[in-house]
């Protein structure tokens, strides 16, 4: 599976889910997002591929750099990581 996945959210109860903020994955089952976007949301799930994960937990927020990292443990797919480097590697 890609590196890259979807982001889905509620922001109320009852309210239909939001798809469209993408994720990337940099480990198995951790992903990276924009904090801004998770900032009211009532309930989160991931999508990758055709399957939808429901137990996400949100690992960490950074509203100053506009960071959220999520896990999902329930994660039965192998999602390609996105290599991550440094300065060295452009």
């Amino acid at each position: 599976m890609p590196a890259v996945s979807s982001l889905l959210l509620q922001r109320q109860v009852g309210e239909r889910y939001r798809e469209g903020q993408r994720l990337l994955c940099f480990q198995r089952r951790n992903f990276v997002t924009n904090a801004h976007v998770l900032r009211k949301a009532y309930h989160i799930e991931v999508k990758v591929g055709e399957n939808i994960y429901r137990n996400v937990l949100l690992v960490k927020f950074i509203p100053q750099w506009d960071l959220a990292f999520l896990k999902v443990e329930s994660l039965a797919e192998e999602v390609q990581a996105l290599p991550i480097g440094d300065q060295t590697s452009w």
